[in-house]
């Protein structure tokens, strides 16, 4: 039906603009802390026990994304009210 590929356009857009910014912000960080371990030889324990925890906390949001477009998939009605207001709006 209508609603149910709506449901699913939905969920997908959802999931894959909401992951574009955390592997922007991962990729970035995984750069400059690469960059810095090459010139800092000395400091590459402290640098990549950082880079471990920084990289949970710049990944929470994908955690979040992946949470809600399944909400939406699985707890979204795909018939009833929501085909009837498709249906009532064109």
């Amino acid at each position: 039906s209508v609603a149910a590929g709506a449901k699913l356009c939905a969920a997908g857009l959802m999931y894959g603009l909401g992951v574009l910014g955390p592997i922007a912000g991962i990729a970035l960080f995984a750069t400059q802390a690469c960059r810095s371990m090459g010139v800092n030889k000395n400091s590459i324990q402290h640098i990549f026990s950082f880079t471990l925890v920084s990289q949970g906390v710049i990944e929470t949001p994908v955690l979040l994304v992946v949470m809600m477009s399944l909400y939406l998939l699985f707890t979204a009605p795909s018939s009833g009210s929501y085909t009837e207001l498709i249906y009532l709006s064109t």
